[in-house]
């Protein structure tokens, strides 16, 4: 995904990798929201571009970037004085020392193999990837999620509303800015004559009669509820 928000002056960019960079200042709030109350963890920031969330993370905490781009890895590195892999996330070696967060832009998935319970993987990301039940369903089997809206202006070149997101690898899978994502899953997995029946108004006493008619007439309150 094409997650890197344009900065208005800056390095020249490179369409063909989809390079998209941060302002200094807003991935400096970025970096804050993303390690508080992270204690001293390491700190990855992929497709690091020019090094701007790289830059935000304080100097106590091991972190290094990854970027494809061996121009702005040197880029990078010479800006924050940190270790820069020129490589792609998804295959690079690399080692951070008690890694606890990825942050900037991610791949999600990626993400998730590396980090240890409670890890959080924060990054911006284009709105549209957050309206679809199936891509967030499978994203939240996996972390709970939180998810802010942050203005495209932001961002010069950008014509999508972006939002700012974190995952959290955690037991409890929460979602905090989401609503009736968990319900249409639900029901987009019900047979089709209930569907058809909750497409109109007051129809749960319709769709809990046909679950019963199924059932032959009369079933206890669990076999309505699984049927």
């Amino acid at each position: 995904l094409p997650t890197r928000p344009v900065q208005a002056h800056g390095p020249t960019l490179n369409p063909d990798l989809g390079q998209w960079f941060t302002p200094a200042w807003a991935a400096e709030i970025f970096a804050a929201d993303a390690l508080a109350g992270m204690g001293d963890i390491g700190v990855i920031e992929p497709s690091c571009g020019d090094g701007a969330f790289l830059a935000a993370i304080p100097d106590h905490l091991p972190a290094i970037g990854i970027e494809i781009d061996p121009h702005m890895a040197q880029v990078a590195q010479k800006a924050t004085g940190r270790t820069v892999i020129t490589g792609d996330f998804v295959t690079a070696d690399f080692h951070v020392e008690q890694l606890g967060a990825i942050i900037g832009n991610a791949f999600i998935m990626r993400s998730h193999q590396l980090l240890p319970e409670d890890g959080i993987c924060a990054l911006l990301l284009p709105a549209h990837v957050l309206s679809t039940t199936s891509r967030v369903g499978r994203w939240n089997e996996r972390f709970a999620i939180e998810s802010r809206i942050v203005p495209r202006s932001l961002f010069p070149r950008i014509s999508l509303p972006l939002v700012w997101t974190r995952f959290i690898k955690s037991q409890r899978r929460t979602m905090v800015g989401f609503m009736l994502f968990d319900q249409e899953t639900d029901i987009q997995s019900m047979p089709s004559t209930v569907r058809r029946c909750l497409g109109k108004p007051g129809t749960w006493r319709e769709a809990v009669g046909l679950a019963i008619h199924s059932l032959g007439g009369e079933a206890t309150l669990s076999e309505i509820y699984q049927a």
